[in-house]
């Protein structure tokens, strides 16, 4: 019997078993991935899905913001300094009264002091600017400007004019819409002054004149009771020819 076996031929059952293995082992390989995929599934993310997570509504609420980095010591020192604060503070309101006397003595020292009414203003702070535009061999004048807190801006107009036989200047300091009352009342307490005052239609006026013999200054002085325009208009009749004033005359003329 064990030569019956013996003598079985083994090369082609061998054959066909190693057929049939190699060809179950093909089977396996190709179906590796199918019996696997669902394992990989689980362990792996799809592309873009860590982008659509970040880019979802709500992904970076919970997100502090980048700090910003503390400026050094050296972008410190070249900062800006802060600028100064403005002093908005108003003026001190200028006492009716003071003013009063202030526009008299100004134009009174102007008129007695011809050839120093430009430095008279100055001091005085006008800002006295000469109208060379207007001068002429026989007329000379300066404009000025002040501001008086609590009364308004005043304006000044200074002139002199040369005629044959005297010279006479000017002097008128005005204010539209004063902001308050001008005591005019008060140039009754001046010793060098005779005058007088009346409020008529409104408006309070007066009338002034130096206190001598013949006298040579004059002067109005009003104020309008509604709207507050107030005027000071002072002129000095100077006895002087014009042949005794060479430094404003550029020419004479008169019958041949």
């Amino acid at each position: 019997m064990s030569t019956l076996v013996d003598d079985i031929p083994r090369g082609p059952i061998h054959g066909r078993a190693g057929g049939a293995g190699a060809l179950m082992g093909l089977v396996l390989l190709l179906a590796l991935p199918f019996l696997s995929g669902p394992v990989l599934a689980d362990d792996m993310t799809a592309p873009g899905a860590d982008k659509a997570e970040a880019l979802a509504p709500g992904a970076l609420d919970d997100v502090a913001p980048e700090a910003t980095p503390a400026p050094s010591p050296a972008e410190t020192d070249l900062a800006p300094e802060p600028e100064p604060q403005l002093d908005t503070m108003p003026a001190e309101p200028v006492d009716p009264a003071a003013f009063l006397d202030q526009a008299y003595l100004t134009c009174v020292s102007a008129l007695a002091d011809p050839q120093g009414a430009y430095d008279i203003f100055e001091a005085a702070e006008w800002a006295p600017v000469s109208d060379v535009a207007t001068e002429s061999a026989y007329f000379r004048s300066i404009d000025g400007a002040k501001i008086f807190a609590g009364i308004g801006e005043a304006s000044l107009f200074y002139s002199i004019e040369v005629f044959p036989s005297r010279t006479i200047h000017y002097c008128i300091i005005t204010i539209d819409g004063a902001e308050t009352a001008i005591p005019i009342a008060t140039m009754l307490g001046r010793t060098d002054l005779r005058g007088a005052i009346r409020r008529e239609n409104g408006r309070i006026f007066s009338i002034w004149e130096d206190d001598a013999d013949e006298p040579s200054l004059f002067i109005q002085v009003e104020q309008d009771e509604t709207d507050g325009d107030f005027t000071l208009d002072a002129t000095h009749n100077q006895d002087v020819p014009a042949s005794d004033l060479p430094a404003l005359i550029l020419g004479e003329g008169g019958d041949d």
